[in-house]
C-alpha cells in the first residue's frame, strides 16, 4: 500500500495549460488523476532541473519545452524516438517508437511531474 498515492496529469489536459502549477492547487482543481491499474505502460515520468527554489521553473522554459516536443510527436512531426545509443550498445537491441504510434498513444498517456504529482510544502496556494 503507498503511503501516498501517485497523481498523474492526462497529456491534454498539461497541453492546456498555461503555467506550472504545485500539486495541491492541481488536486483542488480537479485536473490531477490518481493512478489506477488500467495506466500501467502508459505513465511518462519527467525528469527535470529545477531551476529555482520555490518553483521548478519560474520563466516556464522548460515547461514551455515539455509541451513542444508532445505536440511535434502528437502531430507526427517527429519521425521517429529510438533508445539511447549505450542502451541499443548493451543490450544490442533498439526500440523504435513511430510517429504514428505516437500520434495513437500520447493522447492516451499521463505524466509524472514532481511539481504537480507530490504535495509542495512550500507551494503558495492559487486561488
Amino acid at each position: 500500500t503507498p503511503m501516498y498515492p501517485m497523481y498523474l496529469l492526462p497529456v491534454p489536459a498539461l497541453l492546456q495549460l498555461p503555467q506550472l502549477l504545485p500539486h495541491q492547487t492541481m488536486k483542488r482543481q480537479g485536473l490531477l488523476q490518481e493512478w489506477r491499474q488500467e495506466m500501467r505502460g502508459r505513465v511518462i515520468f519527467v525528469s527535470h532541473e529545477w531551476l529555482g527554489f520555490r518553483h521548478p521553473d519560474p520563466a516556464g522554459e522548460q515547461f514551455t519545452a515539455l509541451k513542444h516536443i508532445l505536440r511535434r510527436l502528437m502531430n507526427g512531426h517527429i519521425a521517429k524516438i529510438e533508445s539511447h545509443w549505450l542502451e541499443q550498445l548493451a543490450l544490442h537491441h533498439t526500440q523504435t517508437v513511430s510517429a504514428a504510434t505516437w500520434k495513437v498513444t500520447l493522447p492516451r498517456m499521463v505524466v509524472w511531474f514532481d511539481y504537480w504529482s507530490v504535495p509542495q510544502p512550500d507551494a503558495m496556494e492559487e486561488e
